[in-house]
This record gives C-alpha cells, sequence and structure tokens, in this order.
C-alpha cells in the first residue's frame, strides 16, 4: 500500500489525473430492498447509490457477472431514500436462511439421483426435432417469465434517480461469492446434463423436462442469492467516475 502511495506522489502529472478516478477497494454496506431482488442498496462515503443485478440481460443466464463487471452505481437523494424499505434481519436469521438454501439444493441432487428408478416408466419414444421443440417450448417462457418479473420490479421502484455517477466492482464477503459459484457450477452442470440427456437418448425421459425447468430455474433468479437477503458488509473495488 505504502509503494503505491509513493507511485503516485512520484509519478507524471498526467498519470495523476487518470489515477484520481479510482479507488483503491473500501468498505460498504449493502442494503436489501423490500420486495425487489432486482436492486441492492449500497451505502458508501456517506452516500447511498443502487445496483442493479439484472442491468444486462445476459446476468439472466450468468448472474455472476456482477461480480466481474463494474456495476453503473444510480445515487439516491435523501428524500427518495425515505421511499425504499430495506429489510433488516439478524445474523441467525441469515445464517438459517443460508442452511436452509444449503440443504434445499443438496435434497434436490438428492431426489434427482435417487428417483431414476420410479421415473423410468416415463420414457416415450421421440425423435431429435421434437426434443429441439421441446427445449424451445421450456426455455423461452421461462426467459419471458423472468423478463416480466424484472420488468414489474423496475416500475415497482417508484423513485427518480439521478444519471449514473460512477462503475464500479461490488463485492459481497468471500463467503456469499464461494457460495455462489458453487451452486451455479452445479445447477449448470445438471441443466446442461438434463439438456444433454433430452438430445441424445433415443427414448426421452420426462425427468430432463423437469430437470431443465428447476435447474434453469434457479439460475434466472439466483441474483436473489448473489448478495444475501440481509444487510451485509461488502468490498467496492476500481470505482471509476463517470
Amino acid at each position: 500500500m505504502k509503494v503505491f502511495e509513493w507511485w503516485i506522489k512520484n509519478s507524471p502529472k498526467n498519470y495523476k489525473i487518470k489515477l484520481k478516478e479510482w479507488e483503491i477497494i473500501n468498505t460498504i454496506t449493502i442494503e436489501t430492498i423490500e420486495k425487489n431482488s432486482k436492486y441492492k442498496l449500497i451505502h458508501y462515503k456517506g452516500s447511498y447509490y443502487i445496483i442493479d443485478l439484472n442491468r444486462n440481460k445476459l446476468t439472466y443466464i450468468f448472474p455472476l457477472l456482477n461480480y466481474v463487471t463494474r456495476n453503473p452505481l444510480i445515487e439516491v437523494k435523501e428524500a427518495e431514500l425515505k421511499q425504499i424499505l430495506t429489510i433488516s434481519t439478524s445474523k441467525e436469521e441469515n445464517d438459517k436462511r443460508d442452511a436452509l438454501a444449503t440443504l434445499t439444493s443438496g435434497l434436490s441432487i438428492l431426489i434427482a439421483i435417487t428417483t431414476k428408478s420410479i421415473t423410468d416408466y416415463l420414457d416415450f419414444t421421440t425423435s431429435i426435432y421434437i426434443n429441439v421443440l421441446l427445449i424451445i417450448l421450456t426455455i423461452l417462457p421461462m426467459l419471458s417469465f423472468k423478463y416480466m418479473i424484472d420488468k414489474n420490479k423496475k416500475n415497482k421502484l417508484k423513485i427518480r434517480s439521478t444519471q449514473i455517477q460512477a462503475y464500479a466492482y461490488v463485492l459481497p464477503s468471500v463467503k456469499y461469492i464461494v457460495q455462489n459459484i458453487f451452486f451455479y457450477i452445479v445447477f449448470l452442470l445438471l441443466f446442461i446434463i438434463s439438456l444433454a440427456g433430452l438430445l441424445t437418448l433415443k427414448h426421452t425421459n420426462i425427468i430432463f423436462v423437469v430437470g431443465i425447468i428447476m435447474t434453469l430455474m434457479f439460475i434466472l433468479f439466483q441474483n436473489v442469492l448473489l448478495y444475501a437477503q440481509t444487510k451485509i458488509d461488502g468490498k467496492l473495488g476500481r470505482m471509476n467516475s463517470k
């Protein structure tokens, strides 16, 4: 850190101007907006900002992009802040919620593995063209549903925000990052397996369709878990003013 500060003081003027746009990672508070998982409220240096977890449609399928791309920080004025209700839960309640999410995910995987023999009778003969059509008819409505939910949550946040003030990486604690990476990898693999099973096998099993629906639904709405559902500490990195 001292070497970095020394380099800034002794660097040429043009480099100093450019470096003023950047800040070393700072601690922030991340709050959940009540009944609106699309947004998070960021408290940083006495100011409040909103970030949109689905600002880019790619985040529907790749929610972890929120960790590796800069989020636009939209400043919220004090008058607007009063209209935003946040959720505050205790650490114990949050730990119980995390444990329940982990248990649910584990049970889903276990059930999928142990119920194969029960669902064997659901096999039916089909063709690759019918399978492709079945996949399209399964995925497109889910994407449309996600889009409508996203649009509805945007309309519910009735505040007049100012223009984007800056761009920055917004990260929760390592615990949530690791947890969400693990969940995403597991459900993505299950989604790919279900997709491959539906496309490659001569006999289609309805369990593959159910697998596609369940795994894709989790991926589409994983933004709910990215920064937890309570007030947490986080990090703000490489803040670049607009």
